[in-house]
């Protein structure tokens, strides 16, 4: 592989409508050509950031060392089947729910991590899990976000379940938000405060690493506070319950 690796992607949808933006805020652009698939967004993509798109798959397989497979999970096979794969290129997943064992039969040897950003990347705010880890996907999804490699693939299946989680908070932010509009306040500023608290308090988690989980809470729940009513109002009615439910379920569907 060059110094400077030929990326293609291979399904330009909804994901990576917003994920390679991401990858495009390195210091260095990376080489990218995309694929005729989904052909409206890789043509807005294209005259975005000037990108090439391949006449076909198998050019695009031809002409590339680390290629992106970014199609839905029940047509990966078919994507994938017949194309010139060769054993020194790297196949970097984004099809949640497929594991590497899929691809090996119809590969040619290629290595395949697995990956799962969101379409935060865009924003330089997808924080991206690989298996196993490698030094070009990793240089690739840097500028998305943070990258947190896992140690085995069943490791990776646990976390695919936090990729649904993403869209998950973002229907609690929708709710409260709603709430907040329902007494008097813009959608608009709903929103922002909202969305702003939520990543707040996402941040205090993140750059308190040292601090355990519940000292955090409690700091916060002292006895008459507004913040512990509410924490023993949601624990009382077992509220976080549901979300064990969802997060079991949609493991259970990864793991097939």
């Amino acid at each position: 592989m060059t110094s400077s690796p030929r990326i293609g992607v291979l399904g330009v949808g909804h994901l990576m409508y917003h994920v390679v933006p991401g990858m495009m805020r390195a210091d260095t652009a990376p080489n990218i050509t995309l694929s005729p698939r989904s052909g409206e967004r890789a043509q807005a993509l294209s005259a975005r950031f000037d990108l090439p798109i391949a006449t076909n798959n198998a050019a695009l397989v031809e002409a590339s060392d680390i290629l992106i497979v970014a199609v839905r999970p029940f047509q990966v096979e078919e994507v994938i089947s017949n194309l010139p794969w060769r054993a020194d290129q790297t196949i970097l997943s984004f099809a949640a729910t497929v594991p590497i064992a899929a691809f090996t039969p119809h590969v040619n040897g290629a290595q395949v991590v697995l990956g799962m950003p969101v379409v935060a990347a865009e924003f330089g705010e997808s924080p991206s899990c690989i298996f196993p880890d490698d030094p070009a996907c990793r240089a690739l999804l840097e500028p998305c976000g943070s990258v947190i490699a896992l140690a085995r693939e069943e490791d990776f299946a646990a976390a695919s379940v936090f990729g649904a989680y993403y869209g998950w908070t973002q229907a609690l932010i929708k709710h409260a938000s709603g709430w907040l509009a329902g007494q008097g306040l813009s959608e608009d500023t709903a929103r922002a405060l909202v969305a702003g608290m939520t990543k707040a308090g996402a941040s205090s988690v993140l750059e308190r690493s040292d601090t355990p989980l519940a000292s955090l809470i409690d700091e916060l729940c002292l006895p008459g506070s507004l913040t512990g009513e509410g924490v023993e109002i949601l624990e009382g009615d077992e509220a976080f319950q549901p979300w064990n439910a969802a997060f079991e379920t949609i493991f259970e569907r990864i793991k097939g």
